[in-house]
């Protein structure tokens, strides 16, 4: 695979966040093999609502479960009333513990990218069990709502059942969301390194909040933070940071992107490393795509490890009990604050 950049913290520009020095991204170099395996894990996510698959029993599709080598699912959580899942799970032969959120259905992307625009849904905290950071509220409920059902509680206590495997956290679109609160929370109240790899994330909290992330990610030892974009995905793109443009600044409510972004070609053949800096290169307005959010590494996400029917159409039985419930936890999270 031919690659555009180096990943070192030497290679990247010189960056500040007011008085914090952010140029150090990660204490790990990005693994573009692992991004391949752990999208396996994202879109496994996706299976939960439907007929024919089994989460808990890694009853998913050949290709998905030939990637994760020995997975064993933990624990599964479900919350009907904002129809969040998420499950935890190990390999004892990669010597892993990974914690996977699921995204939001993609048909219904053009209500997000409406009611994401709203900032006011960044005016509040997201209250996790260290500390309170501002993030977008309907994210916030997701994720906090797996964490009552005991989602945070599980990959502890896996944590200490296999103090020397790596903690991984993952998830598509809002999955990836999920999964950068799920990172920060294990980090800040129980100092677990953790590697956490996103697809098409939207902007979960504020310049605050990557402040705090970026210091996790530069302090704690085996810890990492990748967010992976396809070519013109929007997704990453919302809420916007300023309108209509990339011209981001950091601020107590504007939405800010953390990590560094790995940003693929339209074949997702090639790819960089772009600036710490949220909008400051890579993909940009206004030119987007729908599409490049639904296929990462030239499959759908949300049917990679749960494909429907050959003989089903986009009115299948299955497709259609799936976009009801995503529907209706779309609702809820981000049109109510």
């Amino acid at each position: 695979r031919r690659v555009h950049g180096e990943f070192s913290r030497t290679s990247l520009p010189e960056c500040r966040m007011w008085a914090f020095v952010l140029c150090a991204v990660s204490t790990l170099p990005y693994d573009d093999g692992l991004a391949h395996k752990f999208l396996a894990f994202s879109g496994a996510a996706y299976c939960a609502p439907v007929p024919g698959y089994n989460v808990t029993s890694w009853e998913l599709s050949d290709d998905c479960a030939q990637s994760t080598p020995g997975f064993q699912v933990y624990k599964t959580f479900f919350n009907e009333t904002v129809d969040a899942f998420g499950f935890v799970g190990y390999s004892a032969v990669e010597k892993i513990i990974v914690g996977s959120f699921k995204g939001s259905d993609p048909s219904h992307f053009a209500d997000w990218a409406i009611d994401l625009e709203n900032v006011s849904y960044y005016t509040k905290n997201c209250t996790l069990e260290a500390e309170s950071v501002p993030a977008h509220s309907g994210f916030c409920r997701y994720y906090t709502a797996l964490v009552e059902l005991g989602f945070k509680s599980a990959v502890v206590e896996l944590a200490r059942r296999f103090p020397h495997y790596q903690v991984m956290m993952t998830g598509h679109s809002l999955g990836g969301a999920a999964a950068n609160l799920a990172a920060f929370d294990l980090m800040t109240a129980d100092n677990i390194p953790v590697q956490l790899y996103t697809y098409g994330q939207p902007r979960t909290g504020t310049g605050i909040m990557a402040e705090k992330m970026f210091e996790l990610i530069d302090t704690i030892q085996s810890a990492c933070y990748y967010r992976v974009t396809h070519n013109r995905d929007v997704v990453p793109h919302v809420p916007p940071c300023a309108f209509m443009s990339n011209n981001c600044t950091i601020g107590e409510i504007q939405p800010y992107h953390s990590g560094l972004q790995m940003h693929y070609s339209e074949d997702m053949e090639t790819f960089e490393a772009c600036s710490p800096w949220d909008g400051v290169d890579c993909n940009e307005w206004p030119d987007l795509s729908v599409n490049d959010h639904l296929y990462y590494f030239g499959v759908r996400v949300s049917e990679y490890c749960c494909p429907p029917p050959v003989e089903a159409d986009s009115e299948s039985i299955s497709r259609e009990y799936f976009h009801k419930r995503v529907e209706r936890r779309d609702s809820v999270l981000l049109r109510a604050v």
